[in-house]
């Protein structure tokens, strides 16, 4: 197995592949942070799930799973090195180790209730609900009130529209829970922040 692991490097703002075109193999991130999202036929995005240090995503060995009829895209948020295992071999190995098994079926219903937990905030969720909640999440991601971060990135994250984004943002500073600039966002009131995210 250690002998057909890859270890590569991959810059911000890369992808790394197409499920349902590619079956490179499994993913593990060394460190850094990629994040796994779904595209409208607009071209519209909604994030599924992160990938931080030490988390593996059995999506990009999409050929394990043969009922998987859904594309799921994957970029790279920040510089990052990962492990890749090819599907055949952690087929053979999740096959004749139950543990790995186990380990595997915990990793997808992991995914698939965060999956289930983003369709529900589109779903059931206001608006403002959902970029308090996105920019609440990015807080805790970086570990700042201060993020360089765009109304176009924010659109894209929670499968919105930049406009609108543009106008809660400006609701939101109304209310002086944050302040904006050219690609910058701080957040002025955490709490309300929070209780706005809830």
């Amino acid at each position: 197995m250690q002998r057909s692991m890859a270890r590569r490097m991959l810059l911000k703002g890369e992808k790394i592949q197409k499920q349902r075109n590619d079956c490179s193999g499994l993913v593990v991130v060394e460190h850094g942070r990629i994040r796994a999202y779904i595209m409208s036929e607009d071209g519209r995005e909604v994030t599924l799930f992160r990938l931080a240090d030490g988390e593996i995503c059995l999506l990009t060995a999409s050929c394990l799973f043969q009922n998987l009829n859904f594309e799921v895209y994957f970029e790279v948020e920040k510089d990052s090195a990962v492990f890749s295992i090819p599907s055949p071999d952690f087929e053979i190995l999740s096959t004749n180790n139950i543990y790995v098994k186990e380990y595997m079926l915990n990793q997808m219903a992991l995914r698939f209730s965060n999956a289930m937990w983003v369709m529900e905030q589109i779903v059931f969720g206001g608006l403002s609900k959902r970029v308090a909640g996105f920019i609440l999440e990015q807080t805790i991601l970086e570990n700042s009130k201060v993020l360089a971060i765009t109304h176009e990135t924010i659109a894209k994250n929670i499968g919105s529209a930049r406009e609108v984004v543009s106008r809660m943002l400006k609701h939101m500073e109304n209310d002086k829970i944050v302040q904006t600039s050219r690609g910058t966002l701080v957040v002025e009131d955490l709490n309300k922040l929070r209780e706005l995210a809830h």
